[in-house]
């Protein structure tokens, strides 16, 4: 039976309770959890937690609903023999969801989506996901700083997921990705270096441009692109 908005206030306390102390309440909120994780609707409703705005100051919560989420793309995504899977619509609805909500506050959560992210891309784009580079590009045109850092977060990540794939095909993708993402790239990079101070929120967009670099080679030389796993 599928998960649905009526379930929330359920799913916010079994995740609750799976980060209690007392083993006698954490092991049956985490046994409940790994019920539900093929259930339809179960990213849904983590997606939901992840994003509600009246649970912001919930960090322990939010951020074990990104890993719950992060973990059933891992072995929910493709339909197997053994599983039906996450729904075409599902998956439509979790995509377009995740693409809306890139300015999330707290860095972890944040790196935890932009992995997820990239894991989604490598099944996905540009097959099923076609949009996914040129949304990230144009909400870049006029981000904030914060926004501006999670987009390059889950450039970064989607870029090195990417770089792993061997087909020609890929490969081909690959490299469509890199011309599309150099012109925000060169952008954000030459707003950073022109401000007067350093910038930690800058970080980011540095490791980017040094992954970026990596990836030029990568293409050049067709080598094992074992550099990026070193930053």
């Amino acid at each position: 039976m599928a998960l649905s908005a009526s379930d929330l206030p359920a799913m916010y306390t079994l995740l609750a309770n799976s980060l209690s102390r007392d083993e006698s309440v954490r092991k049956p909120a985490e046994a409940a959890l790994a019920q539900s994780e093929c259930r339809p609707g179960f990213c849904s409703c983590l997606m939901e937690v992840i994003t509600a705005k009246d649970l912001a100051a919930q960090v322990d919560v939010r951020l074990l609903a990104s890993v719950y989420f992060k973990n059933s793309i891992n072995r929910y995504w493709r339909n197997r023999r053994d599983s039906s899977g996450i729904s075409v619509e599902e998956k439509i609805h979790l995509r377009q969801k995740l693409l809306s909500h890139l300015r999330e506050d707290n860095y972890q959560i944040a790196l935890t989506l932009a992995v997820l992210i990239s894991k989604i891309a490598r099944i996905d784009y540009p097959r099923d996901w076609p949009e996914l580079v040129s949304t990230l590009a144009q909400q870049l045109q006029s981000a904030d700083i914060l926004t501006s850092h999670r987009i390059f977060m889950v450039l970064f990540r989607t870029l090195k997921e990417l770089s792993t794939k061997r087909l020609t095909s890929d490969q081909r993708t690959f490299a469509e990705v890199q011309i599309f993402v150099l012109q925000p790239g060169g952008d954000g990079y030459r707003g950073g270096i022109n401000g007067k101070k350093p910038d930690p929120d800058y970080e980011p967009i540095i490791r980017f441009w040094a992954l970026l670099f990596l990836c030029f080679r990568y293409s050049a030389t067709t080598e094992t692109f074992s550099g990026a796993n070193k930053l």
